[in-house]
């Protein structure tokens, strides 16, 4: 955090988390980067303060590396999200609250990808209806694949560029799963 006379308060976000952000892994992993969330008022930010970005960038090679947009390049990425108020109504269940139904896993491959990957269901209720969405790192959604009746579907890269893209399975109308997609 930034304190109102401008130095640096506690830390909020540690790039050497693992992906889920449940342990220091002691190194920073580009390709799973950590990812923290925080509930609604558990972090609270105050006019006059704010927060305060800091990145350290370790070149142990021969080659010189400067600003970029590719993990060859120094960059440093931050994607924050915020609302200004509570919801109205209580959030739905993370997942499907049916007792006959066992968690829904989705697994991509390959992650990362070039031309396409397949996004595959397994414990797929038949009476549910299940959709991949595609999102950007700036939360717009891109992309909608249905499963039908079918176990998988296949996101084509089409005019997507290289990059890191987010992804969430919907089961009916909740989000049951989540995670990133890269497209070399």
């Amino acid at each position: 955090y930034r304190n109102p006379d401008g130095s640096k308060g506690d830390k909020v976000y540690e790039g050497f988390y693992n992906f889920d952000y449940t342990f220091n892994q002691g190194y920073y992993d580009f390709e799973d980067p950590a990812v923290r969330y925080f509930g609604m008022g558990e972090e609270v930010i105050y006019g006059g303060n704010g927060l305060i970005q800091e990145a350290t960038f370790v070149n142990d090679s021969s080659v010189d590396v400067g600003f970029g947009l590719t993990t060859n390049d120094e960059m440093m990425l931050t994607y924050i999200q915020y609302t200004t108020e509570r919801p109205s109504t209580p959030s739905p269940p993370p997942v499907s609250t049916d007792e006959n139904v066992s968690s829904t896993i989705a697994s991509i491959f390959p992650n990362p990808f070039t031309d396409n990957a397949t996004i595959s269901l397994s414990n797929k209720n038949p009476s549910h209806k299940y959709r991949f969405v595609l999102y950007d790192l700036m939360g717009k959604k891109l992309e909608i694949l249905p499963f039908d009746n079918r176990a998988s579907v296949t996101l084509q890269k089409g005019n997507y560029k290289s990059g890191v893209y987010f992804y969430k399975i919907y089961e009916n109308a909740i989000s049951i799963d989540q995670g990133k997609i890269i497209l070399q």
